[in-house]
């Protein structure tokens, strides 16, 4: 499996940042495993750093969870 990069930014949100940087990368492994690493950067407006980080945590973790399940599926 090769490694595969997705990135994404975002000036404007209604998640409470703005300036959003975020992507993953996911790293060749053993047929059955592989790495991925995701991450963000961002702006809080309106809220605590730690209110954003908490956001953003559970947004990746769901991705994570999801692309988990649609692994597991195949």
């Amino acid at each position: 499996m090769a490694s595969t990069s997705v990135s994404r930014v975002v000036h404007a949100s209604p998640e409470a940042v703005w300036n959003l940087i975020g992507g993953f990368h996911s790293l060749p492994g053993r047929p059955e495993a592989a790495e991925v690493q995701w991450s963000g950067r961002f702006v809080p407006e309106g809220v605590s750093d730690e209110e954003a980080e908490a956001l953003f945590a559970g947004i990746y973790r769901d991705g994570l969870d999801a692309l988990a399940a649609a692994i597991e599926t195949r």
